[in-house]
């Protein structure tokens, strides 16, 4: 028992996967007096204290960000991210860094980050600490020269929907070659140096909004690609198709 006679309380994860919103959300309770102390690897110990009031400065979603960011490295366009910062405590922050290994100009600006696209090449990374980035770096995998591998995810079987086979599904159905592992995913890059098909397909979400956004990104090189069911976006960003056709717009650089 701690001095005012309050027990400790410890939180022990076995497996922790998502690491970096553990770590956003104790650097915030920290912030406002809380008490947290990681005492190995997965185990904490948080004990009782006065939390202090004050003002909270809400970042930027880098879930949401990863999007017109894809967007703009793939086509070869320029998009200004406000407000994001390259310094961020979010996991998700380091699909930017993805994306600069990957070719993509990925630069600080005054009021958040700027990304221009460039041909791509593939990469091989364990992406168990940002999972939402799985099916968006998924759809840039083909278009990238090289054969892309996602490691250390079987945790996105049990997402809104089974995310490593949705995703293999649906780039199959879109004419890619997708090698379907227990716990992740390679995608050889056949549509670096050859046009993609071009035939209608109509491809299944399967209920996730993910999966909808992530195939909307291959639907910007690989033509005639539509989603069955478009309105599954509304579970994260109901605006998601009117921001697509404003990206897609501003195709001299623009935002």
């Amino acid at each position: 028992m701690d001095a005012e006679g309050l027990t400790p309380d410890e939180i022990e994860v076995a497996k922790l996967v998502s690491t970096p919103y553990v770590e956003l959300t104790v650097e915030l309770l920290r912030g406002h007096g809380g008490v947290a102390e990681e005492i190995e690897p997965g185990r904490w110990c948080t004990r009782p204290s006065a939390l202090r009031g004050g003002t909270i400065r809400i970042e930027p979603d880098l879930s949401a960000a990863a999007y017109p960011a894809a967007a703009a490295a793939l086509t070869g366009g320029a998009i200004d991210l406000d407000g994001v910062s390259l310094a961020s405590l979010q996991g998700d922050r380091r699909f930017l860094e993805l994306l600069a290994r990957m070719g993509a100009e990925v630069a600080r600006q005054p009021n958040g980050t700027r990304v221009v696209g460039a041909p791509l090449a593939a990469i091989d990374d364990d992406l168990s600490d940002i999972p939402d980035e799985v099916p968006t770096l998924a759809a840039l995998a083909p278009f990238a020269l090289g054969t892309t591998r996602i490691r250390n995810v079987a945790h996105l079987r049990v997402k809104e929907s089974d995310r490593l086979a949705a995703m293999t599904a649906e780039l199959r159905r879109a004419g890619a070659e997708v090698e379907e592992l227990a716990d992740g995913l390679v995608i050889p890059g056949l549509w670096a140096e050859r046009e993609p098909p071009s035939a209608p397909v109509i491809v299944d979400p399967h209920g996730d909004h993910r999966i909808a956004m992530a195939m909307a990104l291959v639907g910007l090189r690989r033509p005639n690609l539509a989603i069955a069911d478009p309105g599954v976006v509304a579970k994260s960003w109901p605006e998601f198709w009117d921001e697509l056709a404003r990206w897609t717009g501003a195709s001299e650089g623009g935002r």
